[in-house]
């Protein structure tokens, strides 16, 4: 599925993004399976007893975004809704669709194990430096853009903020709507600030290296998340 299709399952949020999430249980593994309405389905393995299942849930999503992911909502419902912290809906829906073409066998420890991991090949390389420098492009036009939208939605919030009329809104939304850009532009900063180190370790030949444990990251998670330097138990770990 497209990263167009996913985004309706997405809301921005302050501190990331709000995702609707349809829990399947009874699945032979845990994995995302497409659309439920404007939900992401996820076919859960782990039972719901001990909250076994919402775990597996947070740990796949924790996987494909390489983010903190906490659930806001449906603890003991199959409608959940999750919170990725400091991840835009453009980039989320975009690491869900990448992470739907790749079969998401990247994002359980169990599934980690069972694909044997090796470096890449020169081949591999050369398609991920693609991937790496058309996703640097689109950042820098995304930076571009907002720092144009910042400016004048501060100019506006100034020219609201001189209005004497006390039952005025305008500063507020304005006030509100500024924030969420800087979230938005902080996001894009740090993916692409993830990027050019990526870019700088296929340079130096460690590209696809974990860099806490020294083992190969799975293809699947490199497919998923160009730009990661660590393998899924290593970056769990670090959160």
């Amino acid at each position: 599925m497209s990263a167009v299709d996913f985004a309706r399952a997405l809301a921005a949020h302050p501190e990331g993004v709000m995702m609707a999430v349809w829990a399947v249980p009874g699945a032979s593994r845990t994995e995302v399976s497409g659309l439920h309405g404007d939900a992401v389905r996820v076919r859960v393995a782990a039972p719901p007893e001990g909250g076994r299942a919402n775990r597996a849930i947070i740990t796949l999503f924790a996987g494909i975004f390489d983010a903190r992911v906490d659930m806001a909502a449906g603890t003991t419902s199959r409608k959940k809704r999750l919170l990725v912290e400091r991840v835009s809906v453009e980039e989320a829906a975009d690491a869900l669709s990448r992470a739907t073409k790749a079969g998401c066998l990247l994002c359980s420890r169990r599934q980690e194990v069972s694909v044997p991991a090796r470096k890449p090949t020169a081949a591999d390389l050369k398609k991920f430096r693609a991937l790496l420098e058309e996703e640097q492009s689109r950042l820098s036009a995304v930076l571009k853009a907002h720092e144009t939208e910042i400016e004048e939605a501060r100019l506006a919030e100034t020219s609201a903020d001189r209005d004497a009329d006390p039952e005025n809104a305008d500063a507020g939304a304005m006030r509100y709507e500024m924030q969420k850009e800087l979230a938005v532009d902080l996001n894009a900063r740090d993916i692409l600030a993830k990027v050019g180190y990526a870019l700088g370790r296929i340079e130096a030949k460690t590209y696809g290296i974990c860099e806490d444990c020294g083992n190969p990251i799975p293809k699947a998670r490199l497919e998923a998340i160009p730009y990661t330097s660590l393998c899924v138990k290593c970056a769990s770990a670090r959160r």
